[in-house]
């Protein structure tokens, strides 16, 4: 059954029917591990809300999923209200005591929920102990959550995820997101090329545009289209072979599959990298390697 969220606008602030509200504060890109952890303390207080970022504060970084991705986590997790900072709320100039001033405090918030690694303020300057001790001097209770888990030897992070599926190494990456890291987006028509070796793709632009996109190399991925599964191969890189590196995609191939996918919106799990990007020395030499990639993902 879905939950039923509510999400505002900070910027103006609104105090309706925020009374006795416990929040958490922070991008939570990917929501990760560390994210769930504190997001399970969150919501055992009911009602429960997260002040977040439309955009990423620092300016260029490469988000691990769509925003309206992030909403629809946050339902599924049993959130109640969700407080949307853009940068044109003009916010992020603020110091951490002038957020909790001028948006925390006008809210009536009481407690709030945060890891132990949490900064705030212009160029997060203010770590969770400055923090703790601003919040304090105005009766709000913060709650530190130590989001370093069993089986990882340092916090969990984002940036820490950004960089393994650069390297593409997605299923490290999918380890501590929790699920498998996905690219959605339009299927567009690209040279087919692909179908006349004999192996059709749907060629994906990501939306939005500016999300993490793992490494040169060929992935073993699932692709959902219409709600259904397909066991999948995706290549991502500049096709050297065929194109002399010139040309970006994100190709994926369904075996089996016949369908026009044109114009439609797809999204691709990528479960493991299985090989570099290879410029071949013949066209015959790249269909012999799609062949192998097809036997070792099936």
């Amino acid at each position: 059954m879905l939950r039923l969220m509510k999400v505002f606008n900070l910027n103006p602030v609104s105090t309706k029917d925020s009374n006795g509200l416990t929040i958490s504060i922070g991008v939570f890109d990917g929501i990760h591990l560390g994210h769930q952890k504190i997001l399970k303390k969150l919501i055992k207080s009911c009602p429960c809300g997260i002040i977040t970022f439309y955009r990423h504060p620092r300016s260029g970084v490469k988000l691990l999923q769509p925003f309206c991705e992030r909403l629809r986590i946050f339902r599924e997790m049993g959130i109640n209200k969700i407080f949307i900072v853009s940068k044109r709320d003009n916010l992020f100039s603020l110091s951490a005591e002038q957020f909790v001033i001028k948006v925390i405090e006008p809210l009536n918030i009481k407690r709030i929920v945060v890891g132990t690694d949490f900064r705030l303020g212009h160029n997060r300057d203010t770590d969770v102990d400055k923090f703790e001790k601003i919040c304090s001097e105005r009766d709000i209770l913060v709650d530190k959550i130590d989001i370093v888990l069993e089986g990882h030897d340092k916090k969990l992070s984002s940036t820490q995820i950004r960089e393994k599926i650069l390297a593409g190494d997605v299923k490290e990456a999918n380890s501590m997101l929790d699920r498998p890291f996905a690219i959605k987006g339009f299927v567009v028509r690209g040279a087919g090329l692909g179908a006349r070796l004999g192996f059709s793709t749907a060629n994906i632009i990501p939306h939005p545009t500016k999300q993490v996109v793992p490494a040169n190399g060929v992935y073993r991925t699932q692709t959902i289209i219409r709600d259904k599964r397909y066991n999948s191969i995706t290549y991502v890189g500049t096709n050297p072979t065929l194109r002399h590196g010139k040309y970006y995609s994100i190709e994926t191939h369904i075996p089996g599959f016949s369908d026009d996918l044109h114009g439609k919106v797809i999204e691709v799990e990528f479960l493991n990298r299985t090989r570099d990007e290879i410029k071949f020395k013949s066209v015959n030499e790249l269909i012999d390697a799609i062949k192998k990639d097809i036997v070792t993902n099936f």
